[in-house]
């Protein structure tokens, strides 16, 4: 799979690519690669932005390119007149570079660990402190939901500026506005 990630970064090609979990797919432009991890622009089926995604290449079973799905797709973000971004600037690996973006930006985060299928983790990341990373939780609504830790080794996805966490995000400045 990762010949297969690299020579897509090359063509710069929309792509679908599928993980453990069968029931989900993303859809976008690979940006950035390492071999063990990629990162992606994601795009919503209606061809709007839909954030950034961190993503274990082990994880990934398979990944598709010139489908119909995909040239609907891209035809969309055309329409939309959706720009395409950058990748994050890193020193080290991707997923380095991509929790301190989060931890700069103060970006609401998704986070899949150990390839669970869910979103295990949502919230801010506060505290990088070497292997051990450190969020304050949201809930759905946008609630303060404490506190976790975990290793940066068990990610297996990881996100930011997706509609989902914008909602949440927005949801929890309204609310703290409101204090």
């Amino acid at each position: 799979m990762k010949e297969c990630i690299a020579k897509l970064l090359r063509e710069d090609k929309l792509c679908s690519v599928f993980t453990n979990d069968a029931e989900k797919f993303m859809a976008g432009y690979l940006l950035d690669s390492d071999g063990e991890y990629m990162l992606m622009e994601l795009f919503n089926p209606y061809g709007y932005s839909d954030g950034l995604c961190c993503q274990r290449i082990e994880s990934v079973t398979k990944v598709e390119t010139d489908t119909l799905y995909n040239e609907d797709l891209e035809l969309l973000t055309g329409y939309r007149g959706q720009t395409r971004r950058q990748k994050i600037e890193r020193q080290g690996n991707v997923l380095d570079a991509f929790l301190t973006e989060a931890f700069r930006g103060k970006k609401l985060c998704t986070v899949e660990l150990y390839d669970s299928g869910c979103d295990d983790v949502i919230g801010f990341l506060t505290e990088i402190d070497g292997e051990e990373l450190v969020f304050a939780m949201l809930n759905e609504h946008g609630n303060p939901d404490g506190e976790t830790v975990f290793e940066r080794g068990s990610i297996s996805s990881i996100k930011f500026e997706s509609e989902d966490e914008g909602k949440i995000a927005a949801l929890f400045r309204l609310k703290s506005a409101k204090e």
